[in-house]
């Protein structure tokens, strides 16, 4: 199933965040960053547009912070698929997210004893 962090992944990013202040490093804060296009099914790892995704926010904060830039992580990516590629990657994606539900519940049930 899927990690119950709740309040110990925001002790976490404020840690990480007094750390980078007191360092003077670079964040990028992929917080808010989600959705099916860019996350797999396990709602962790990226998808090929979603490395692309992130590979796009590293880039604007580097150049924020003075990086001269020569191109754009968006460059690579193919920008419109055909419609049955679109179609097939959603039912795929709605075929894993039941399974992991299914997953996640049956794991749940056999926890309680149920």
């Amino acid at each position: 199933g899927r990690t119950r962090a709740g309040e110990r992944a925001s002790q976490a990013n404020d840690a990480i965040e007094r750390q980078v202040a007191r360092s003077g490093s670079l964040l990028l804060d992929l917080r808010d960053f989600g959705g099916r296009e860019l996350v797999m099914v396990d709602h962790v790892h990226p998808t090929a547009m979603g490395q692309i995704a992130i590979a796009a926010r590293a880039l604007e904060v580097l150049v924020a912070d003075g990086i001269e830039a020569r191109g754009h992580p968006r460059e690579f990516a193919i920008p419109h698929r055909p419609l049955r590629h679109r179609v097939r990657g959603a039912a795929t994606y709605g075929y894993r997210a039941g399974k992991q539900a299914i997953r996640i519940s049956l794991s749940s049930r056999l926890r309680r004893g149920r």
